[in-house]
């Protein structure tokens, strides 16, 4: 204790020796972890598949991330040359009146869409996000469409929207429209 330090701040200020569980994974820019330090062969798709063989030997069904992202693309479709104005809350009732039209009316609380996203937007003041621009509708004077992307219920749900919405009207524009998964 002759440089002023307790024993116990001494031994807080120990670093430990080899990796520690913190080091154990790099993270890309992205912030997606990429490999495991510890083991620099083993990738994310490899750890995957080691939690679907765990979830197999527990007796559970094994729910790989490719499989429910793919699963996913198929209920998902494009929706582009959208009015930069058109709110998600817009699209979204457009896409539920030409599903009923063709399919038959639905209750609410049942609707075919379960979201929709903005990508393609440019804020008008550089500082501000992406996603406070397009909530406030503060976008970009020189940028008039925007595209979107809606997740259906069901993969059929997706093929019948877009091929009900390619080509159809919303506002002055003509909406392009395709199934993501295909």
């Amino acid at each position: 204790k002759q440089d002023g330090e307790s024993g116990s701040q001494k031994a807080r200020s120990k670093k430990p020796k080899g990796p520690t569980k913190e080091d154990s994974h790099q993270q890309s820019s992205k912030g997606d972890v990429v490999e495991d330090a510890a083991n620099p062969t083993k990738t994310e798709s490899a750890k995957d598949k080691d939690d679907d063989d765990r979830a197999e030997q527990a007796g559970e069904t094994p729910v790989s991330h490719e499989k429910a992202d793919g699963e996913r693309d198929a209920r998902t479709v494009f929706v582009g040359n959208v009015a930069a104005d058109t709110t998600r809350k817009a699209l979204r009732r457009f896409v539920v009146e030409k599903l009923q039209e063709h399919a038959g009316p639905r209750d609410d609380k049942n609707s075919p869409v379960e979201s929709v996203r903005v990508r393609g937007a440019a804020a008008r003041i550089p500082s501000l996000s992406k996603r406070v621009a397009v909530i406030t509708q503060d976008l970009h004077p020189d940028r008039k469409a925007v595209n979107m992307y809606v997740v259906l219920r069901s993969a059929e749900l997706a093929k019948m929207a877009a091929r009900l919405l390619n080509g159809a009207q919303l506002g002055d524009r003509h909406l392009r429209v395709d199934v993501v998964g295909e």
